[in-house]
């Protein structure tokens, strides 16, 4: 609670009041507004606030951040809720001539991404909150060595209020090899984890989703390239292998895993009658019934006909969010954002813009603005 003053002929704001403010307003502001007095500083800077301020960014002001390569260098920004405003473009990047940037994940507003200004490997990774400019390298000196083709995931684990980045080494024919690493952030190291249950079992994609403090990648059954049947999950806590059946998607393509509404969903292409292009959202639960079906699979959406050509990448605010596509109009190219609106099936476009004309290969992830700091965190800093 925050401490008021009353003063004759002056206005009194209960501290409550006072909170129920400010963790609507958005981080650069809050920033700001730690000079205001002793008291907010506290406030702004406690656990309390910034889960509370997490919380209704989460539920209220999601973002899209947003990763282009211009004619010198990699480059980020940030998309808000108002798609007619510009991208505003991150200042202080960790590195400030990237060679090369990869976003491994986002998990409440801090950003796990390998990134390089050569082109030595292994790729340095990194730990970044873009809003509050903290960054931290992680030690990439592991037991097993980091190979090119490695897979990475990064998540939160609510269980044990620790961020953790997954890697996996992933032989020729892409079949999961044991063993796998994952990274504490609370402990500052790796460690080995052992499995036994996924012999046969071939991971599909480098795209992964981590939902409820578990990660997801599409599988399938190994020596079968064309098999996409199964999604693999690992438990961040428990650190456990679960393999899930997917849903019935014969004649589907453009199989994505995402977050939506706190819960894991596939999202997939299908082509219809007369060429149209339509997708469909399946949802899963756990739950033994009867028939002693242990996944039950429903499908929650199927939309309207659009584009075959749009690529579907994240749910953003109640719409399906489609790769940009680029417009040229007089020798400048222009990036088209697509939506689909997922309550009243309908398309929307518009131009991303930014003070920068000459914008490639944008790639878009979502994003949270958090306060969340590593000196909040129980973190080991260390070098890689």
């Amino acid at each position: 609670m925050v401490s008021t003053v009353s003063e004759p002929n002056n206005p009194f704001l209960p501290g409550d009041v006072i909170v129920n403010i400010l963790k609507r307003l958005p981080v650069k502001s809050l920033m700001r507004f730690q000079c205001v007095c002793k008291d907010w500083k506290n406030l702004i800077k406690s656990s309390s606030f910034i889960q509370d301020h997490l919380h209704h960014s989460s539920h209220q002001n999601p973002s899209l951040f947003l990763r282009w390569h211009n004619s010198i260098r990699m480059q980020f920004g940030l998309l808000d809720g108002d798609c007619d405003k510009e991208v505003l473009e991150v200042e202080n990047a960790p590195l400030t001539n990237l060679f090369f940037a990869r976003i491994v994940g986002s998990s409440n507003g801090l950003l796990c991404v390998e990134a390089s200004e050569n082109d030595t490997y292994p790729f340095p990774l990194l730990l970044w909150n873009p809003v509050i400019r903290e960054v931290r390298k992680v030690r990439r000196r592991t037991i097993i060595d980091f190979e090119l083709d490695d897979l990475l995931g990064f998540g939160f684990s609510q269980v044990d209020n620790d961020y953790k980045i997954v890697r996996i080494k992933v032989p020729e024919y892409q079949f999961v090899a044991n063993p796998m690493e994952v990274y504490s952030l609370n402990s500052g190291s790796w460690k080995v984890i052992e499995f036994d249950n996924l012999e046969g079992v071939a991971i599909r994609s480098h795209r992964n989703v981590t939902v409820n403090g578990v990660m997801f990648w599409i599988g399938g059954k190994q020596g079968l390239d064309d098999d996409y049947s199964l999604i693999l999950s690992f438990d961040l806590s428990k650190e456990v292998w679960t393999v899930i059946p997917m849903p019935d998607l014969n004649y589907y393509d453009k199989i994505r895993l995402i977050e939506y509404e706190n819960r894991l969903v596939v999202l997939a292409g299908f082509f219809g009658e007369e060429k149209s292009y339509l997708i469909h959202l399946w949802v899963v639960e756990e739950d033994r019934c009867s028939s002693g079906e242990r996944w039950i699979w429903t499908k929650i959406f199927t939309s309207s006909p659009f584009p075959p050509k749009l690529d579907p990448v994240t749910i953003w605010r109640n719409e399906i969010v489609f790769c940009p596509f680029y417009q040229s109009d007089y020798g400048v190219s222009t990036p088209i954002l697509y939506t689909l609106n997922l309550i009243t099936n309908e398309f929307k476009r518009f131009p991303i813009r930014s003070s920068q004309n000459d914008r490639i290969n944008m790639k878009i992830f979502s994003y949270v603005e958090s306060l969340v700091s590593f000196d909040n965190i129980n973190i080991e800093d260390v070098a890689s």
